[in-house]
């Protein structure tokens, strides 16, 4: 059996919190899954396309909520077979302020019981 390494480029950690997606359209309720300071996995029973873009709200517990703009770099394919399962999607954050990206780091931080510098998240 062999140990799938991880490709990702920043540490990630689970959660599962609400997040708040306001597009052009209007704003949907969503769960946050995972996350990093650079992007998250997303759960939302409203599709998304790759490439779409929106504000981001996440109601992070015990916290001011984080606001950013991300764009959907990746969506689960599974999603379209099973519409009982909301749908997965990966997002990159576009913009975020340094100190929304400081509350988000140390999250990640407090949550993987380690520390490791904003950079490199």
């Amino acid at each position: 059996m062999s140990v799938q390494q991880e490709r990702r480029k920043y540490p990630r950690t689970d959660i599962n919190w609400p997040v708040l997606i306001r597009d052009t359209i209007g704003a949907k309720v969503a769960e946050i899954e995972n996350l990093s300071g650079r992007g998250a996995l997303i759960r939302s029973h409203i599709p998304f396309m790759p490439k779409d873009k929106f504000k981001l709200h996440i109601m992070v517990p015990g916290h001011r909520p984080v606001n950013l703009k991300a764009e959907v770099a990746w969506l689960q394919v599974s999603c379209a077979q099973d519409s009982a399962l909301p749908c997965g999607m990966g997002v990159r954050f576009l913009r975020i302020s340094k100190r929304d990206f400081s509350c988000l780091a140390q999250i990640v931080n407090e949550h993987n019981g380690e520390t490791v510098a904003p950079e490199k998240l």
